[in-house]
């Protein structure tokens, strides 16, 4: 569901003290109490079904502390309400094992994680990272406990796409000049076909530079693409237990740039993602 914290408005209808409010600040229309008894109402239905999960999207940014509501104290509500906290980490192993520490201890048992580096409204990974990075955030994601979201396209590596004036589709940059989200929304490139493989006629934005050597036909052929490694992560998660469910303890004693955590269950794996441009060595906790 998209923006459940805002499903809900103000019964008296009033308006925002400003027109241009942050989604952070509103007064009114944001975290209505009666949203989350709603939520309950909505889990009950969705429970009456044993294949159906309920998945909300709620205001980035926020802190985990206020995020624990739309779980509920005893699973009660969002099986999954998005956790955006990584979105905005700066790309280092220290950020990182601080907000990822923060927020799986916060999470009561009945409660389970999730992650997202990437949506529709931010840069993309490739755009972010660099190429090494993106192979890198592919490692974190698909490692740490939870539900990984992936966007489409990141599996691939896409660049953010330049959008002409004429080619822009966002009404967003109507609201605000500058905040135009179509280069993160290019067509996912399938083939090396005019149209990417996705349609005959010309895509409603343009594909990226190089969409071809970029697209899942060549990438399929390619061993060590990115596409390959999304693959084989994601085979390693479906065959391993510790990566699946296992518990997840964050390694401090690490020395330079390096995050490093184990995942436990009837086996130990350890992970460690180095952020720096120098080989390092970790060793597992002893015991493990």
């Amino acid at each position: 569901m998209d923006m459940v914290d805002f499903l809900l408005k103000d019964e008296l209808l009033r308006d925002e003290p400003d027109a241009e409010y942050a989604f952070t600040q509103a007064r009114f229309h944001l975290n209505r109490p009666e949203t989350l008894d709603l939520l309950v109402d909505l889990r009950a239905v969705t429970d009456e079904f044993s294949d159906r999960v309920l998945i909300g999207e709620i205001v980035p940014h926020l802190p985990v502390q206020q995020v624990l509501p739309y779980y509920g104290e005893a699973g009660e509500r969002l099986h999954l309400p998005f956790n955006f906290a990584l979105l905005d980490a700066a790309w280092t192993a220290q950020s990182l094992r601080q907000i990822i520490g923060e927020y799986d201890g916060a999470l009561p048992p009945s409660a389970w994680p999730n992650y997202t580096l990437g949506n529709h409204n931010q840069p993309r990974l490739t755009s972010r990272f660099g190429s090494a990075g993106a192979r890198l955030a592919a490692l974190l994601l698909l490692t740490l406990r939870g539900t990984p979201f992936l966007y489409y396209g990141d599996e691939l590596g896409l660049p953010d796409t330049p959008v002409s004036g004429e080619q822009m589709q966002d009404p967003w940059e109507r609201v605000q000049p500058g905040a135009d989200r179509d280069p993160e929304r290019a067509p996912m490139p399938w083939d090396s076909s005019p149209g990417g493989g996705f349609s005959a006629a010309p895509p409603w934005l343009p594909l990226a530079d190089q969409h071809g050597d970029l697209s899942v036909e060549t990438q399929r052929q390619q061993p060590a693409s990115l596409l390959h490694l999304y693959r084989e992560l994601l085979r390693l998660r479906r065959t391993h237990p510790a990566l699946l469910w296992g518990e997840l303890q964050m390694l401090d004693d690490v020395p330079g740039d390096v995050l490093a955590y184990t995942r436990a269950a009837d086996t130990t794996v350890l992970v460690a993602l180095n952020f720096s441009a120098e080989s390092q060595q970790v060793r597992l906790p002893p015991g493990g």
